[in-house]
């Protein structure tokens, strides 16, 4: 499922807060009531449905060993009770995953994804593993509560069949709107047991209030983070307290990081409310660093080295935005970079904008674009399409600082030997404030790219494996060598580890692109600047792209993470 974001690569739980808050912002731009629902389910993981999961499977396309496997994994299943020293007979688990079990949550994630086959395409939800929120939006409240209602007796239909039971107890409902004055509460029941309308609700740790003025979160969050702060009083004192690096970390650890999670959602708030929480980020930051209540707050910033939160809120949504718009099946990725109602919301500047409208404003006022084009994330190698790469780093194990240039020159010229009968190729990437290049030189290619300013030094050295390696493969030669003074890129695309670095995983594919083709590609680590013809040919060429124009202008997200710090640092 699309929706699907528990225990899923590149997906969290913020990701159903930001689609949330966008959907309830645009509705109240239009003016329109939007009825949402939050489902709880009853021992939804001890009552999940054997035969139902290993369906689900089949309906896959899972099939043989390993479906007999997953069955086998899932029957005879038996628990006893512990007390003290005494242990109960042993009882048949009839129902459910084993609790603790390797496969079991991906199992009952497999289960819960039938759910959305039964939600109409009309309603917008989100689904947590088993937290689903659903919800409607529309001018007229009977429509929202006709439509909610119709889903809940298909939900309740479907956990039916599957062996679950929808909690009316626990399952709340909260109109989000902003008209005033009494207003009529819609009538939902499931199992004809109504369902509580609630001002607000917690979801996915977020408090959500029928205004979305985010006042009983930021509340909350509030006192919480007060109690927190208990422990750096308690660590702090004087005479036996802990050192200030120290205090620092415990602050972003206990007190910062509950400040963060969600803060580009609930950032919408008004300044009025939001300013609450700057009282303890001070008093945080004053308990680290030792410094007086009467210390100014500038410069208690400057003496930890810390933003003001606001500042801290953009930083963490440009980022969070950048990562979701590099995965191109994520759900969020269409909020993040369009307003369906941008018009709108221009015409009404009362109206609090959405998420990515605010970012985008915040992003002008820094000098950052939030459009900035980044590299789609194309995808994990599975281990056994893994290329087999040979990395040739036997130079490494000399200490250049302390190694003379003609020693390497020497250990060089015997490399060279070696692979004498290889077609070589030189390459090198080139960073400075103002262009990033790379390169590759050989006796048969002499190419030369310029790259995004705000790549960094490894994507340019990427960009330079990736050029010699297509070339190679695009001609077919049969035995090559490609010569490096990039350690860090040699042990990147030689690492077995999964990697989220889209350049990394396309050299991978590459070489084994190239294997297909019989060739045989070897990479060799040189040492820069100490006087190896090729290396130094290969960094002149990569200088000379300051004269091009930008050829390369997507670059991995993570690379934009040192232009958002340093442009906020910049204001600040």
């Amino acid at each position: 499922d699309k929706f699907q974001c528990g225990y899923r690569s590149s997906r969290s739980t913020v990701d159903h807060l930001v689609r949330l808050e966008t959907v309830v912002r645009e509705a109240f731009a239009q003016g329109q009531h939007s009825l949402s629902m939050f489902f709880d389910l009853e021992k939804a993981y001890d009552t999940a449905w054997r035969y139902g999961i290993l369906r689900d499977l089949f309906d896959l396309g899972l099939r043989g060993r390993m479906l007999r496997a997953i069955q086998s994994y899932l029957e005879r299943r038996t628990f006893r009770v512990q007390l003290g020293n005494t242990l109960s007979r042993e009882f048949l688990q009839e129902n459910g995953v084993p609790q603790g079990g390797v496969l079991s949550v991906t199992l009952f994630i497999v289960k819960m994804n039938s759910m959305a086959s039964v939600i109409p395409p009309s309603v917008q939800y989100s689904l947590y593993i088993d937290d689903l929120q659903i919800s409607v939006s529309s001018c007229n409240l009977s429509v929202c509560e006709r439509k909610v209602q119709l889903t809940i007796n298909k939900l309740t239909k479907w956990a039916d069949s599957n062996g679950f039971k929808l909690s009316p107890e626990k399952t709340a409902c909260v109109c989000f709107n902003r008209k005033r004055g009494i207003l009529l509460k819609p009538s939902l029941t499931i199992y004809n047991s109504n369902v509580s309308v609630q001002p607000q609700h917690k979801f996915l740790g977020l408090t959500f209030d029928s205004k979305l003025n985010f006042n009983a979160h930021i509340k909350s969050l509030k006192l919480k983070a007060h109690k927190s702060l208990n422990i750096l009083k308690v660590l702090s004192h004087r005479s036996w307290g802990s050192d200030r690096l120290c205090l620092l970390r415990i602050y972003h650890s206990l007190v910062r990081s509950r400040l963060d999670y969600g803060c580009f959602v609930y950032g919408s708030a008004r300044q009025s409310v939001l300013k609450r929480l700057d009282p303890i980020h001070h008093l945080g930051l004053r308990l680290a660093t030792g410094t007086f209540r009467t210390s100014p707050v500038p410069s208690l910033y400057a003496e930890a080295n810390e933003c003001c939160l606001e500042r801290r809120r953009f930083a963490l949504g440009m980022m969070y935005s950048l990562r979701i718009r590099s995965v191109l099946q994520h759900p969020t990725r269409e909020v993040v970079q369009e307003t369906r109602s941008e018009r709108l919301f221009l015409a009404k500047p009362n109206v609090i904008p959405p998420f990515r409208m605010r970012l985008k404003t915040f992003a002008e006022s820094v000098g950052l674009d939030v459009a900035s084009q980044v590299v789609e994330f194309l995808g994990i190698i599975a281990p056994w399409e893994h290329p087999d790469i040979h990395c040739n780093l036997s130079l490494a194990q000399h200490n250049k600082k302390n190694t003379p240039s003609a020693v390497f020159l020497q250990e060089f010229y015997e490399l060279a030997q070696l692979y004498e009968d290889y077609t070589k190729f030189y390459t090198d990437g080139t960073k400075s404030e103002t262009f990033v290049g790379c390169s590759v030189i050989g006796s048969s290619v002499d190419v030369v790219r310029r790259i995004n300013t705000a790549a960094t030094i490894l994507t340019a050295e990427l960009h330079g494996l990736l050029l010699a390696t297509e070339h190679i493969a695009r001609y077919r030669i049969p035995l090559a060598v490609v010569f490096t003074d990039s350690l860090s890129a040699l042990q990147a695309i030689s690492s077995l580890q999964p990697t989220r670095n889209s350049l990394v995983v396309e050299d991978q594919k590459k070489v084994t692109v190239a294997a297909r083709k019989h060739c045989t590609i070897v990479f060799c680590w040189i040492p820069s600047h100490v006087g190896i013809p090729g290396n130094e040919a290969a960094d002149r060429a990569a200088r000379t792209c300051v004269s091009r124009e930008v050829d390369i202008k997507g670059i991995p997200y993570i690379d934009y993470h040192r232009s958002v710090r340093s442009r906020t640092r910049a204001q600040w």
